[in-house]
């Protein structure tokens, strides 16, 4: 157990600290009022939930094919007014609709504007300002190419007969040797002469030793042997 220090009226005493036991459950003390909750326990069921959002959905379909089958129904666009309508002007004043044609046909009369062209001096058109236009000789990026294509068929054609050149070369070397090969089996085989045969010293062949007869079983000669 620790001492605790502690001033009481200008004077400094210890005071032993209390130990928590840990064996003895300690009850703490509650508040005289109660807590407001934030939320409420309110009951809930899956089977209710599931009621109404089938019934939300069957309207929200029932609402889309009432849509769709509006939007099927026919409606057929007035008939357009192309007669014009007769009886328009019919009791109008006769002296109004007179002094209107009047009006209009005065209005209609040509009447021709004064001539100011023929007492104006010619038109004539001023110079140009700015320097004229001196043309600069195109290089054409055609012209250049063709010039290299030229070039380069020119070199094929060069190169196509130099190898045929050498081929020709090599088959020539090898048409010579050929001949030169053939000439020598040739000379070799003119100059060739063929050895006489030995003459060997004749043999007389003297009599057999060995009997002719009778003929007798190799058995019987291999067990006598042994």
């Amino acid at each position: 157990m620790g001492n605790v220090q502690r001033v009481i009226d200008g004077k400094t005493v210890l005071k032993p600290q209390e130990v928590f036991n840990f064996g003895v459950p300690q009850v703490c003390n509650k508040r005289s009022t109660p807590s407001k909750r934030m939320t409420e326990v309110k009951p809930f069921s899956f089977e209710k939930r599931d009621i109404e959002l089938q019934k939300k959905k069957d309207e929200k379909i029932k609402a889309v094919f009432e849509q769709e089958k509006k939007a099927r129904i026919f409606h057929a666009n007035p008939v357009p007014q192309l007669c014009q309508d007769l009886t328009k002007g019919l009791f109008t004043d006769v002296s109004s609709t007179t002094n209107k044609s009047q009006d209009e046909n005065m209005n209609s009369t040509f009447r021709a504007r004064p001539a100011k062209v023929l007492s104006q001096k010619p038109f004539v058109p001023k110079p140009a300002d700015r320097r004229p236009l001196i043309p600069v000789d195109l290089v054409l990026n055609t012209e250049s190419r063709s010039k290299i294509r030229e070039e380069f068929n020119q070199y094929l054609k060069e190169r196509d007969e130099h190898i045929e050149q050498l081929r020709a070369e090599e088959r020539a070397r090898q048409e010579e040797k050929e001949k030169r090969e053939a000439e020598e089996m040739k000379r070799v085989a003119e100059s060739f002469k063929a050895r006489p045969i030995p003459k060997y010293k004749v043999q007389n062949a003297g009599a057999s030793t060995k009997p002719c007869g009778p003929h007798l079983s190799e058995k019987c000669h291999n067990r006598s042997d042994n």
